[in-house]
């Protein structure tokens, strides 16, 4: 049976629909989305939503793309559309008052940094293993103590994880430490999806990160293929892996940032982060 037509008369009991992050990254979506639009649109309900992309950009370049214009058409005569992108990235403005969570690259020095850092944010608990079970499913982080919980991203991005996954760990968690994050090219689109998803867990949970990798963080994904992978079709899924990477690089950026930490979930980090801006805002009197 059709499912969309009583998806769309439950949605349209509140009569308005607010939801964030509009995007379409293959046919599939652009097809539901296409039909559930023109069936909410009929029953009245309210659209407010944001987007990274205007809507004429939606599913640039995507195949079949022809058969989404009419939801273009549609966003564009029901809804108004309101520009908000000012030219500034306000989240790198925290950039000049990062804390030291982000590793790169990684050296002699990482590891010993890594567990001093783990043990000040667990507060000094000693680490054991822990399995998240939901939803029929289970989630293994080899170290975890108070809260703190240390994978790498072969153990977290490089399996079969989904969102679910990672919004149960963020949930469970006030700080992930991710591990030997590395260089990432086209061929490993999946790994840097399931990265950006995590990201985006994180972030929305207020957890902190903390993070060792080849690579800074503006370089951790290429966006290259390899010779001979660079199809039509695959030419439009990297574009939109390198749109939706530009725009995780921008929370790190915050993640990063001082009133990150001192505002996050981990007590321990917190008061850290306060001592230390209070040292750099005070420092000491030199005779």
């Amino acid at each position: 049976a059709d499912a969309l037509p009583a998806l769309a008369a439950e949605l349209a009991a509140d009569h308005v629909l607010c939801f964030d992050e509009f995007q379409v990254t293959d046919i599939a979506d652009a097809m539901v989305l296409r039909r559930l639009t023109a069936e909410l649109f009929a029953r009245g309900v309210v659209i407010v939503t944001t987007s990274n992309r205007a809507p004429d950009d939606l599913y640039a370049n995507g195949l079949q793309r022809e058969s989404f214009v009419p939801c273009i058409r549609m966003l564009k005569e029901q809804c108004r559309v309101v520009a908000l992108d000012s030219g500034t990235d306000y989240r790198r403005r925290c950039q000049a008052h990062a804390h030291a969570v982000y590793f790169a690259p990684s050296d002699a020095r990482t590891e010993p940094a890594l567990d001093a850092l783990f043990a000040l944010a667990a507060g000094g608990q000693p680490a054991a293993p822990a399995t998240l079970e939901f939803l029929g499913r289970s989630l293994l982080v080899p170290r975890a103590a108070n809260g703190v919980a240390r994978l790498s991203f072969a153990e977290l991005c490089a399996q079969p994880h989904s969102a679910a996954d990672y919004i149960q760990l963020a949930q469970r968690f006030h700080t992930v430490m991710l591990t030997d994050v590395p260089v990432l090219h086209m061929a490993d689109r999946n790994e840097a999806r399931r990265f950006i998803t995590l990201i985006d867990a994180l972030y929305e949970a207020h957890a902190v990160l903390i993070m060792s990798c080849c690579s800074d963080i503006y370089h951790i994904f290429t966006g290259q293929f390899d010779d001979g992978d660079a199809s039509p079709l695959l030419g439009h899924a990297g574009e939109e892996e390198v749109f939706a990477f530009q725009r995780a690089i921008s929370r790190l950026v915050e993640m990063a940032s001082s009133q990150w930490i001192i505002n996050g979930r981990n007590r321990f980090l917190a008061d850290n982060a306060r001592r230390q801006a209070h040292e750099a805002a005070h420092p000491p009197a030199h005779e």
